[in-house]
């Protein structure tokens, strides 16, 4: 199985960080894959496989941040 150019990932910042624990999907398109982020809540970050540059002589991909606060519903 081969990954997709973006991969998505979600997670409750105030939760121990998961890694691949938190991984939510892949998309070809980054539309595409803020399409599959609106599904989640947290904080979310869409990684660019694609893009890749050295810093301090490490490749690092582009990643996209964003959070969606819990909805809580009152009964």
């Amino acid at each position: 199985m081969s990954l997709r150019r973006f991969l998505v990932f979600a997670f409750d910042p105030a939760g121990p960080a998961g890694g691949w624990r938190d991984f939510r999907g892949d998309a070809d398109t980054k539309e595409e894959a803020e399409k599959l982020a609106e599904k989640h809540h947290g904080r979310i970050q869409i990684v660019d496989t694609a893009f890749e540059e050295k810093v301090g002589g490490a490749p690092v991909h582009l990643v996209y941040t964003m959070h969606r606060d819990f909805e809580y519903q009152e009964h």
